[in-house]
C-alpha cells in the first residue's frame, strides 16, 4: 500500500513484529529504503523533524508509542490504541510553513 509513497525512512522500535512489518514494503521498495531502529519516541520524533523537507518516512511503533509520537509530532492526542488492534494507519504531514496534518485511516481486517 505504501510503496507508491515515495518513502525513503522507515523507523522502527527494534522488536521483530515491528521489524517484521516493514518487511514487505522493504521487499517491493528495495535497497532505496534506509530502515533505522530508533526505539523511544523522542529520539523518533527528532530524527522526523531533522529531516528535509520533502522525505517521507515511516514509523512502525506500538499500542504504547504511536500516540506520543504523534502528539509529538503535531500536537493532537489520539486515542488509545489496545493492544489487539493492528488496523490502524496514522498520516502526519509537517509543513513548516503551515499547521501539521493528520488522517487516521484503517487497513485491512478489522481488529
Amino acid at each position: 500500500m505504501l510503496a507508491r509513497s515515495g518513502v525513503k525512512k522507515a523507523y522502527h522500535s527494534g522488536a521483530v513484529r515491528a521489524r517484521k512489518t516493514l518487511d514487505p514494503l522493504a521487499h517491493a521498495i528495495g535497497s532505496s529504503l534506509d530502515i533505522v531502529e530508533l526505539p523511544a519516541p523522542p529520539d523518533i520524533i527528532r530524527t522526523i523533524i531533522a529531516l528535509p523537507e520533502t522525505t517521507v518516512a515511516i514509523v512502525v511503533g506500538h499500542s504504547n508509542t504511536v500516540g506520543p509520537i504523534i502528539e509529538g509530532l503535531c500536537g493532537i492526542a489520539v486515542t488509545p490504541i489496545a493492544d489487539e488492534t493492528f488496523d490502524d494507519l496514522f498520516m502526519v504531514s509537517l509543513n513548516p510553513a503551515g499547521r501539521p496534518n493528520f488522517t487516521h485511516l484503517k487497513y485491512g481486517a478489522e481488529t
